[in-house]
């Protein structure tokens, strides 16, 4: 990937500087991946403030273990992956106390170009229906499902951030989408 760092760094230049400390090069890699990492954070535990949290810890656990990768290349996998692991943790705790990950000020803002209020009304019902469904999705469905379909990541992409094989992952989009599939039908 190049053009990652502000100074036109390759990832693999940035991530080996970061690993021999170099906080600048981390930054540049923390730059580039937060959105992304945010985006996927978000689709997995449906909470502004629980994905932003997920980002930073991954982050941080990402720098203390940095020495410990062994291959550069293999940075955005594994960075996706300690992102997962902790929206799992976060998952784990919000399911101990039992709360309602659904807050109801995460909702997009509506868009001042409506095309008619009845419109708006079953587009904004079929999305809630949808993102009930994905929410509803196994951990494992979900995460695969979002990062091929949002984060348009390959299958071999996605088995390494996930830690399973090509094979599993595409059996995993194939059931996420059925059921998704199957909770729209009265929206087609």
């Amino acid at each position: 990937m190049n053009g990652v760092g502000s100074s036109g760094q390759d990832e693999w230049t940035l991530v080996t500087r970061a690993q021999d400390g170099d906080l600048e090069a981390f930054g540049a890699l923390v730059d580039h991946y937060s959105p992304k990492l945010f985006r996927f954070a978000m689709r997995l535990l449906f909470n502004r403030a629980d994905a932003e949290d997920a980002v930073q810890d991954a982050a941080l656990q990402a720098w203390r273990k940095l020495p410990d990768l062994e291959d550069p290349d293999a940075f955005s996998a594994w960075i996706y992956r300690i992102t997962r692991n902790r929206c799992s943790e976060i998952q784990r705790v919000a399911a101990r106390r039992a709360t309602d990950p659904w807050d109801p000020t995460e909702m997009p803002e509506a868009s001042d170009h409506r095309p008619n209020p009845q419109s708006q009304v079953e587009t904004g019902e079929a999305l809630a229906e949808l993102e009930q469904l994905i929410q509803g999705l196994s951990d494992d469905l979900r995460a695969c499902w979002v990062l091929a379909e949002l984060e348009e990541m390959t299958y071999q992409e996605i088995a390494e951030i996930v830690g399973t094989t090509r094979s599993t992952v595409r059996g995993r989009i194939a059931r996420a989408r059925a059921q998704l599939a199957k909770g729209m039908a009265e929206w087609q």
